[in-house]
């Protein structure tokens, strides 16, 4: 249900949560461990100091009972050293042991006499830590006890040792405890929402209706109405995507059927310019058949009357097989294009036009033969007819056509500038608008720079428009190379 680093940081959250609840009580055990066995080392030493204090006032008279006393005092309390002082802070008995003063130091020993509160934790250069008590006695001088601190401190310890022990168990089950709820009270919940949203979003079912008190109610009935609202959005999107596609397909079918209506336009151009053309070669025919019905040719004269009708038989099926390799359907054809010889193809069948008799069209290849771009012969020969159409036009049939190909990495620039008077400024961003043409009414649809515009875009090309610098219009094609693969070499 949770992923991989989802697990790891809320195992990492809750062993943080582990060592932070730890130190924590360790820290709270110690001090109150502290706390109650501090309070009761100085409340047993002040014990044995109020039950001291007045005895000795008795003996005071007899120094031989007074050591014994002294030094069975120290047997029974268990402690470091049992003095009796004098106003100086000097060891009155007993003598030949450490003297307090020595245990302890005269300025410390001063201060624990003023000390109100009674015993205190004092640390001794000779004894380490211990409990001193420094009392005053009826009559004058003072008590001295010291009582070391190590029995407290091993006390402390083995309580704080047991007290974390206990904590430390006592945490774990509660932490066992909470994954048992967890598991109980959201894993489980959340599982059953995830598999109902599952079966949602493939579409197999949908949300249970929430029972009063169940987990996760609130958040149910958030997905029910979001679900329900996705599926009411998703069926409104299918609804509009499905309308989107028909109308595209139908986009698509009218401006297909534009790209035919306007090759077809471009045939009947070019079959109505080949009148003349085919015309020359028909009469040479005629005037050779004439004369190979009379008697007056030799066999000589007659084979080279035969071989100029062939000539100019094969001329006018040269023509017509142009015409109609340009207008038949492309169903076939492959997908890419000889740049090079498309550009002579077009040029070889509009030379012969009658609209481009004092029209002189020049080619500057600067690319090698063979040279292939990502563009059907059939739709590159349709845009290259359109835009040496408009060129011969703006020039109304005369001057000068330029076309030049040259390669930019991987796209090859196709330029074809006219002589014409050029494009106005205001009009350079029209002319690939649909139906936008500067010819008069019947002259021109308007349709063919959008159909050349529509086609190059059609196979990632570009094509832009400007003016030439010295004179006339200027169009570039920007198409694509393809690169041919050794499977398409064999």
């Amino acid at each position: 249900m949770f992923s991989r680093s989802f697990r790891v940081k809320l195992g990492l959250v809750i062993a943080l949560g582990i060592g932070v609840t730890l130190v924590l009580i360790h820290a709270g055990a110690s001090n109150l461990t502290s706390t109650i066995l501090l309070g009761d080392e100085k409340t047993s030493l002040q014990k044995v100091g109020d039950v001291l204090a007045p005895t000795l006032v008795a003996l005071a008279h007899d120094e031989e009972e007074l050591r014994n006393a002294l030094s069975n005092a120290k047997k029974a309390a268990d402690l470091e050293s049992i003095q009796v002082l004098n106003h100086r802070f000097e060891t009155v008995a007993p003598r030949g042991g450490t003297p307090a003063e020595v245990l302890l130091g005269r300025k410390l020993l001063d201060e624990l006499s003023r000390n109100r509160s009674g015993v205190s934790l004092v640390r001794s250069p000779v004894l380490g830590d211990v409990f001193a008590l420094v009392r005053p006695i009826v009559g004058g001088g003072y008590l001295f006890l010291a009582l070391s601190a190590k029995g407290y401190e091993g006390r402390r310890q083995a309580i704080l040792g047991t007290m974390v022990v206990w904590g430390s168990v006592i945490l774990l089950v509660m932490f066992l405890f909470g994954i048992v709820l967890f598991r109980a009270i959201v894993k489980r919940p959340i599982e059953r929402l995830l598999h109902e949203a599952g079966e949602v979003a493939t579409g197999r079912g949908q949300f249970a209706e929430s029972v009063e008190g169940e987990d996760f109610g609130v958040l149910k009935e958030s997905l029910r109405s979001m679900a329900k609202r996705l599926k009411s959005d998703r069926a409104r999107i299918e609804s509009q995507v499905s309308e989107l596609e028909h109308m595209n397909r139908q986009l698509m079918e009218a401006q297909e059927q534009l790209i035919r209506t306007e090759k077809l336009a471009s045939v009947g151009q070019l079959a109505a310019g080949m009148a003349h053309e085919i015309g020359n070669p028909i009469g040479i025919v005629l005037g050779y058949l004439d004369m190979l019905t009379g008697d007056q040719l030799d066999s000589e004269q007659r084979n080279r009357a035969h071989e100029q009708i062939r000539l100019a038989i094969q001329r006018v099926d040269a023509i017509i097989k142009d015409i109609l390799n340009f207008s038949r359907p492309a169903l076939d054809e492959e997908a890419t294009s000889d740049v090079v010889q498309v550009v002579e193809s077009v040029v070889t069948l509009l030379r012969p036009q009658k609209r481009f008799n004092q029209v002189e069209i020049s080619l500057d290849l600067e690319v090698d033969r063979g040279t292939q771009v990502a563009i059907p012969p059939s739709r590159f020969k349709q845009v290259l007819l359109n835009l040496l159409f408009n060129a011969s036009d703006a020039m109304e049939g005369k001057g000068q056509i330029g076309v030049t190909i040259k390669r930019d990495g991987e796209v090859v620039l196709l330029t074809i500038t006219d002589s014409g008077p050029g494009i106005p400024e205001d009009l350079l961003l029209k002319v690939f608008d649909p139906f936008f043409t500067t010819k008069e009414v019947g002259a021109g649809t308007g349709l063919g720079l959008f159909v050349c515009h529509t086609l190059v875009n059609r196979y990632n090309g570009a094509i832009e428009v400007s003016n030439a610098p010295e004179m006339g219009a200027r169009f570039t094609l920007q198409l694509p190379t393809h690169k041919v693969t050794n499977k398409e070499r064999r």
